[in-house]
């Protein structure tokens, strides 16, 4: 069998999903098996994975924002809009927690104004001068929360897919898709529901296609002339904190989804 290197496999799995078809010359468990190996999707059905995924992306998307919150308010940087009043939508989205058009405009609304902010707040810590030691607090809370949001955004992406895998390897996708459909109780007919999902994958894709600058600020926090005496969050740290909100939030989820 084939061994591919963990960007590379995720790369192609991203492309796999976008295309909708499989690609010349990939052995397609091979990929998956290395880009999807995460106890969060292990073992799950196509509708746990998607509601799993789902929650995962509002992780992402709330942790951006709060993280370039935190950055633009210590360094006195304005933003385009009322932030705050984005993620009080996203912390509230509860099940039926479909990717709905609202849903996916609203999280990339937030990423957009995060990625236009990120750009201002590296120019400014690039800069050099004084922060203030509540300055330096916000910052840390910063590169806290945008690197929380980088490990969720890892595992949103290996969700997406793990999704779109999940359903060309379905050869009755309605079916396999019944549970989901009944929990979300969405205004659509099964067949209509069916063609929304088909592109989810591709979806969550282009959701996160312009992220890197954003998760480069925490780069931008940790190497600023000034933040040298602070002692930011650890990895290990990092991973526990993600993992713990991850068990808290989508367990509740996939509980939900179940009942």
């Amino acid at each position: 069998m084939l061994k591919y290197s963990r960007r590379t496999a995720l790369l192609l799995g991203s492309a796999f999903c976008v295309s909708g078809f499989k690609l010349p010359g990939v052995n397609l468990k091979a990929v998956t098996d290395i880009a999807l190996s995460d106890p969060l999707f292990d073992n799950r059905s196509i509708g746990e994975v998607y509601v799993a995924t789902s929650r995962v992306i509002h992780l992402t998307t709330a942790g951006i924002g709060k993280g370039i919150i935190s950055a633009a308010k210590a360094l006195e940087i304005k933003t385009e809009l009322d932030i705050p009043d984005y993620l009080k939508h996203i912390d509230a989205v509860k099940l039926p927690n479909s990717y709905s058009a609202q849903v996916k405009e609203r999280d990339a609304k937030m990423i957009e104004i995060a990625s236009n902010t990120s750009k201002e707040i590296k120019d400014k810590l690039d800069g050099g001068f004084s922060l203030s030691d509540a300055a330096k607090k916000e910052l840390e809370n910063a590169y806290t929360s945008v690197s929380l949001a980088e490990i969720y955004q890892g595992k949103a992406a290996k969700g997406g897919i793990k999704f779109g895998t999940q359903f060309l390897e379905q050869p009755d996708p309605a079916s396999a898709l019944l549970p989901l459909f009944k929990a979300l109780k969405l205004d659509l007919d099964i067949s209509q529901f069916v063609m929304a999902l088909a592109g989810f994958g591709s979806d969550v894709s282009s959701l996160f296609s312009n992220v890197g600058g954003i998760f480069d600020v925490k780069e931008a926090i940790a190497t600023a002339e000034d933040m040298s005496d602070v002692k930011l969050a650890k990895a290990e740290y990092l991973d526990t904190e993600a993992n713990n909100a991850i068990d808290e939030k989508v367990t509740d989820d996939l509980e939900k989804f179940a009942s």
